[in-house]
């Protein structure tokens, strides 16, 4: 007769293979804690921002503790600062509408929310192209 408190010899078996893979998750970590690299690992900002490209490492050593980047020879960086830049950009008010003009940039950074041409040359022609037309009435 087997008391309430004893466990019978299936449950032990059963309990051995959860003890068994329990262990063997332990030893994995402490293999981890072993392991200095692992933790020193950072993801490469372009990756993370952009996503993958050629030559790019997702996980890597940063060479010092501030290190963004993966030592891709400063590419991975160039390329995150570009796309940056690209995505505060704007398209010249005048370069959509008439096309390219002399010392038009077609792509610029403006510097307050409500700019919409390049330059004052541009802004200027502009503003006589759209003059002509009602002047012309």
């Amino acid at each position: 007769m087997i008391c309430k408190n004893c466990v019978s010899y299936q449950q032990i078996i059963a309990n051995k293979d959860e003890l068994i893979m329990k262990m063997q998750k332990d030893l994995e970590q402490i293999r981890d804690l072993a392991n200095p690299h692992i933790y020193l690992k950072k993801e490469c900002r372009y990756h993370q921002d952009y996503g993958p490209r050629k030559g790019c490492e997702q996980y890597f050593i940063p060479k010092t503790t501030r290190g963004q980047f993966c030592s891709n020879n400063g590419t991975c960086k160039a390329a995150w600062h570009q796309k940056k830049e690209r995505s505060k950009s704007r398209i010249c008010l005048h370069y959509q509408e008439y096309g390219i003009r002399k010392n038009c940039k077609k792509l610029f950074v403006p510097n307050r929310i409500d700019k919409m041409h390049c330059s004052d040359g541009c802004r200027d022609t502009y503003n006589a192209k759209q003059r002509k037309p009602k002047d012309g009435n």
